[in-house]
């Protein structure tokens, strides 16, 4: 990319994809996004010194801005879907962490993974995954049980 005035709106000489896969944190990504970065640069460094490489304008209206990550950002919102929750909590890992709190203590989480909602819509039953033979939850059952686990065992 050239250096402009703006924060990485300049021409790109080479882009690169990379999917994120659904149990990327911003460590896993990072480390990932650097090999590709090197592996981009090593590509496009020759044709931008003989200048057989010509930078492309990027659209403007693509070009955004994320602002520093504060530490209390890892503070869980119980009132996302939990969805939402576990990739803000994949966001967060490993800085600033994720936390909440329970009678006045700070409880801090490290890992968490997300389970398809609810039962059967016509039986009502539970479904179960047929490798784990766990059940599956929704956002309100899966609250739920965090809530009642940290009450009864904090």
């Amino acid at each position: 990319m050239k250096l402009t005035e703006g924060l990485d709106e300049g021409p790109v000489f080479l882009e690169s994809n990379l999917n994120i896969a659904p149990d990327d944190t911003s460590e896993t990504l990072t480390n990932s996004l650097a090999n590709l970065g090197a592996k981009t640069l090593i590509e496009s460094l020759p044709g931008i010194l003989n200048k057989s490489l010509k930078a492309k304008e990027q659209d403007i209206k693509f070009v955004t801005y994320a602002s520093m990550i504060e530490k209390p950002e890892g503070l869980i919102n119980w009132n996302l879907k939990a969805q939402d929750i576990l990739n803000k909590m994949r966001a967060m890992l490993p800085w600033p962490g994720n936390f909440t709190t329970l009678n006045n203590e700070i409880l801090f989480l490290y890992e968490s993974t997300y389970s398809m909602p609810n039962g059967d819509p016509f039986t009502g039953e539970q479904r179960y995954d047929d490798e784990t033979k766990k059940v599956l939850v929704s956002d309100v059952r899966i609250k739920r049980f965090i809530l009642d686990y940290f009450v009864e065992n904090v």
